[in-house]
């Protein structure tokens, strides 16, 4: 690794919790190798059991050093950095988005059950979402494929809204005929 000098790092609870119950040796050990590792980005030679517990504490290490560097770049882009990004991905055609719905099974499965519909319905219902689009998006298609997803979602509940049923559903009779449970013969 490369040598690395900082000020700080981050040191958990469960490292302290872990080795004060190891040997005073080992202690002393593992603490100086991660203070070593921590500052320098070293790793000195350690006993096989000081290694060991080194071994499981070191990705910690690693990911504060990791978070450290991206810090010192400037960290993660801005969004409105990212928003230029998006928009200059090329944009899905109505066509390119209705292809996906239908052969997307990981999301058009799901669609189904949740409007209780068949396969055969689904792709009925997607053909007249396709018009829908034509008709009514002024050849300006969405952002995303889940942006896609989401408008055929609410616009199925708006076409073809859940039936209810006027009947109410019939309750249970708690009435006490005796006995333990069960109907007595």
């Amino acid at each position: 690794m490369e040598e690395i000098k900082r000020d700080s790092f981050i040191v958990y609870r469960s490292y302290w919790e872990g080795l004060k119950l190891m040997d005073k040796d080992v202690q002393c050990e593992v603490y100086n190798a991660i203070m070593e590792y921590g500052f320098t980005g070293n790793v000195p030679d350690l006993s096989p059991t000081a290694e060991g517990i080194f071994i499981l504490m070191k990705p910690n290490i690693d990911v504060s050093l990791t978070r450290y560097k991206n810090g010192r770049k400037g960290g993660n882009i801005s969004a409105s950095k990212r928003t230029v990004s998006k928009v200059n991905t090329k944009q899905m055609t109505y066509d390119d988005e209705i292809k996906e719905m239908l052969e997307n099974k990981q999301w058009n499965e799901p669609v189904c059950m949740q409007l209780k519909i068949n396969s055969e319905e689904f792709k009925q219902r997607i053909s007249e979402f396709s018009t829908h689009l034509k008709c009514t998006m002024d050849g300006v298609g969405h952002d995303s494929i889940g942006d896609a997803h989401r408008h055929f979602i609410s616009w199925m509940h708006k076409k073809y809204p859940p039936q209810t049923t006027s009947e109410e559903p019939s309750q249970p009779d708690y009435t006490y005929n005796g006995g333990f449970g069960g109907q007595d013969v």
